[in-house]
């Protein structure tokens, strides 16, 4: 990430943890490094290892902060499995669309959420007539499919490009006629909302038929 560094002179303002925090935030997390940060806010590196004595603890905090503010699906009032694994699909959804590389980076503090909701959809699923050994399979199948469209739709979402920009990226990879035929098709593909919920509903049908068989709600 670029970012703009203004060098102040003088004694470096105080800042609080999460003036800090709402800083970092603005970075990738593969691209964070703490002096850089502290030259975008204008203070030592110092003051930064005062509330975060490493890169690793600063990412947790982080990630914390967001999970903390994501809070958890209401599991336990979902009716179905569908619903079950739709709210996991939802929740994981937007841990990678709204921080992208989190999920890989900060991996004790999300995973420490994570397996929280895993043990609800355990707890529900279970209640649904489900096994727990089912259940860890569906989760891990739409959590880590989940996450993965949520990060690809914040790097490239859906309408980003205008079809003439698409036509002429898609020429620079293939013969013209092919580079038409495949942009006509990638019109067809339609918004972020309708690429999850498609996407949605072909990793719950093979669920269905992989995970539980002949089994039905």
């Amino acid at each position: 990430m670029t970012e703009t560094i203004i060098k102040r002179m003088g004694r470096p303002p105080k800042v609080t943890r999460d003036e800090i925090l709402d800083a970092a935030e603005r970075w990738e997390p593969a691209e964070l490094q703490l002096t850089s940060l502290a030259d975008a806010l204008g203070i030592s590196v110092k003051t930064i290892y005062y509330y975060f004595p490493a890169r690793q603890v600063l990412l947790d905090a982080l990630t914390e902060r967001a999970v903390a503010e994501m809070g958890l699906p209401d599991i336990m009032a979902a009716a179905t499995w569908r619903d079950v694994l739709t709210d996991v699909a939802i929740w994981f959804y937007q841990l990678g669309y709204s921080h992208p590389g989190w999920f890989i980076e900060s991996n004790i503090v999300v995973r420490r959420v994570g397996l929280q909701l895993l043990r609800l959809t355990f707890t529900r699923l279970e209640e649904l007539g489900w096994q727990k050994s089912d259940a860890m399979r569906a989760n891990l199948v739409v959590s880590n499919w989940a996450v993965c469209r949520g990060e690809s739709a914040n790097a490239n979402p859906a309408g980003k490009y205008s079809t003439e920009q698409a036509r002429d990226m898609l020429a620079d990879y293939f013969s013209a006629d092919v580079a038409d035929e495949m942009n006509m098709v990638s019109q067809t593909v339609g918004s972020e909302q309708e690429l999850f919920d498609d996407g949605l509903a072909v990793v719950l049908a093979g669920i269905e038929q992989v995970i539980l068989g002949d089994r039905r709600e």
